[in-house]
């Protein structure tokens, strides 16, 4: 396996013999010090991502860690040719999808939360201007319920380990603001939404199965505005992911990019 000269230096310092390749140019090493685990990237990409998951553990760790075991970092180097973040260990297995344990975290964010408009949630995403009146048009400007989160809530980021809270890992999407209840329901659609994406399903399958998922969670926004606010989100992220090194062209790695815009076209 071919790592980058930065990568080497580090594994050299820190006595690591395990490199592990991981998504977007990131690599994970162990330190033989202390057996913490460490996450490294001179990628563009890596780099800006392992910047936002010290961020995000920093941000949710002080209303997370009553109810979910989170990693502690250390960020050991931060350049323009690496970064690199040292984390305590969070022992524990990945639980098959149908038992991983849900834990509410718009419940324990939710002294966190304001309300924003409509067209300020828009804007914050980045989304486009001709969407963004579109969006306007279908919804008005209602008041939106905000929160901090974790962005990749899903049950192959949680850890579990006999008598002890559920571990939470991978913080990469972090953002400081998100519709409230994103991360609760992207832990029950996204499963789905990966499977069908994988099989190729058509756009109705992915459309109905999150109809499915939304009808069911209480709250007094329209089920048409929530759909259409979590699929901002979720493409969002992709096109965060995308921007932070457009050099790479590899929009087509990123199937979001194209099937978001689809799922908002009611045309």
């Amino acid at each position: 396996m071919k790592v980058e000269p930065a990568i080497e230096t580090l594994m050299q310092k820190v006595g690591s013999t395990e490199c592990r390749p991981l998504p977007f140019g990131k690599f994970l090493l162990k330190s033989a010090a202390n057996k913490s685990l460490i996450k490294a990237a001179a990628s563009p990409r890596g780099r800006v991502l392992l910047r936002n998951e010290a961020l995000g553990i920093r941000q949710l760790s002080p209303a997370l860690g009553d109810h979910l075991r989170v990693p502690t970092v250390n960020v050991l180097h931060d350049d323009e040719t690496l970064c690199a973040l040292e984390f305590s260990s969070v022992r524990g297995t990945q639980p098959r999808s149908w038992g991983a344990p849900h834990h509410d975290l718009e419940v324990m964010l939710n002294l966190e939360q304001r309300e924003t408009n409509l067209r300020d949630v828009l804007v914050a995403e980045r989304v486009e201007r001709d969407r963004i009146e579109t969006l306007l048009d279908r919804h008005g400007n209602p008041g939106v319920p905000m929160a901090p989160s974790h962005g990749d809530y899903i049950y192959w980021n949680l850890l579990c380990a006999p008598n002890a809270k559920p571990g939470l890992i991978d913080f990469e999407y972090y953002s400081p603001a998100r519709l409230s209840f994103y991360d609760d329901l992207h832990f029950r659609v996204a499963p789905w939404l990966w499977r069908l994406i994988r099989l190729k399903m058509p756009l109705a399958a992915l459309r109905k199965t999150l109809q499915f998922f939304i009808k069911d969670h209480h709250t007094s926004l329209s089920n048409e505005l929530v759909f259409d606010l979590f699929v901002v989100h979720w493409m969002q992220i992709a096109n965060w992911i995308y921007r932070s090194d457009p050099d790479a062209n590899d929009h087509q790695d990123f199937p979001r990019l194209t099937i978001g815009p689809r799922l908002l076209d009611r045309s």
